[in-house]
């Protein structure tokens, strides 16, 4: 696009928006808003632009100016915004834009939406126009990654049918129905009880009114695609949690698929920038297997959660211990051995020094402890010999979608 293409009102706003901003030093900033449809029918995708009008107009500031740039995407220019506000701006409309709710236009439903900002300054309406267009093609390319997920899942929802009341079809549906909720189980202190935060476990809710435990539909999520989904909703679940209680700390599970997508990242960047008090109490846990299988990406993906503040769990520890020298404890905080190892402990028991070799490595990293899996008091009681850090199982407390800490 040249400023030719650009109307005459829409480039003498601009320059008068820069000239202000220049004489007064006054910050200013811009979200841009970029969708595609599913069908990939472009005029589909027009009409659809002018339909979002309303809803952006509606969630910022009266004083910010909403302008369509082209065919799929919208400009909002922020005047007097620094990166707080603007970080503030993202995450009202990434939730509005996101939730699909009433202020949705019926044509948006099945619309993907990638929605980015920027508050790098520039001097002219043409450094201002390759701004514009520098965000949008990010957005584009996180739009097609997201768009390559949605379809994948949506093109493999009748390729697997072994239970039909488990469909993927039925998965995908009790996501988009909001049935998807959070159980949550507490992970203690092994030596005074306390409890140190719990863990987030999805289930969702049947058609008859019961509630199926994760492993029920999850290896269905992994196979159609839809994990991604599942993940973004457990995410946002639980940010909803944190943001009514200051105090509580709750970890969620991140596949392996979400830990390689950049618009989750960001989407919680945005999330994390406009709560500050959320840093420090949301805390990602990896399997072990993700996080081995590539370990650069790993250390990047890992860091990048560590610099928002997100403490980060490796989950399901087991054989390749060997591999957690790669990592130190200023990027992980706790290694959870998994349950296999933990369950049904005896004196004598051959995994007793296996678990005394993770512990070991870990106190020498820095890393903190959890045994998962503890069903019995013996158990408990071998594992605090042991001097396990914290301990998480039936026999501390089930998994449950009560708020205990209410």
């Amino acid at each position: 696009m040249t400023i030719n293409e650009l109307s005459r009102s829409f480039s003498a706003s601009i320059n008068d928006v820069l000239d202000y901003a220049t004489r007064f030093q006054k910050p200013y900033g811009f979200i841009v808003v970029v969708l595609d449809h599913m069908n990939e029918d472009q005029n589909d995708i027009a009409n659809m632009t002018s339909q979002l009008y309303p809803t952006l107009k509606k969630n910022v500031r009266v004083t910010d100016t909403v302008f369509r740039f082209s065919q799929d995407a919208w400009i909002i220019w922020l005047d007097d915004c620094d990166d707080r506000l603007l970080q503030w701006t993202l995450y009202t409309l990434q939730s509005v834009l996101h939730r699909r709710d009433t202020q949705i236009p019926n044509h948006l439903q099945d619309t993907l939406m990638v929605v980015r900002g920027s508050c790098s300054p520039t001097n002219t309406l043409n450094q201002t126009i390759k701004a514009f267009e520098h965000e949008i093609q990010l957005a584009k390319d996180s739009l097609r990654r997201l768009k390559m997920m949605h379809l994948t899942a949506l093109g493999s929802i009748n390729a697997l049918s072994d239970n039909p009341a488990y469909s993927a079809s039925f998965i995908h549906q009790t996501i988009l129905d909001n049935r998807l909720f959070l159980a949550f189980q507490p992970v203690v202190d092994s030596t005074s009880r306390q409890l140190g935060y719990y863990e987030c476990l999805a289930r969702i809710l049947d058609h008859n009114g019961q509630i199926l435990p994760a492993g029920a539909f999850i290896s269905q999520c992994e196979k159609t695609g839809l994990i991604p989904l599942i993940d973004q909703k457990v995410q946002q679940l639980a940010i909803e949690e944190l943001m009514n209680d200051r105090h509580l700390q709750l970890a969620i599970n991140v596949s392996a698929i979400t830990a390689i997508d950049p618009q989750w990242l960001r989407t919680l960047k945005v999330q994390l920038t406009a709560r500050p008090d959320l840093q420090g109490r949301l805390m990602i846990e990896l399997t072990e297997t993700s996080v081995f299988q590539n370990i650069d990406e790993s250390i990047e993906f890992i860091t990048q959660l560590r610099d928002l503040g997100c403490p980060v769990s490796i989950d399901d520890f087991g054989a390749g211990y060997m591999s957690l020298t790669h990592l130190k404890s200023d990027l992980v905080q706790t290694v959870k051995i998994d349950a296999q190892f933990v369950k049904d402990l005896k004196p004598g028991s051959h995994n007793i020094p296996f678990i005394r070799a993770i512990k070991a490595l870990t106190q020498h990293q820095g890393i903190k402890c959890v045994a998962e899996g503890v069903e019995d008091a013996q158990t408990l009681a071998i594992l605090a010999q042991e001097h396990i850090d914290y301990l998480q199982g039936y026999y501390i407390d089930k998994p449950s979608h009560f708020r205990g800490w209410t």
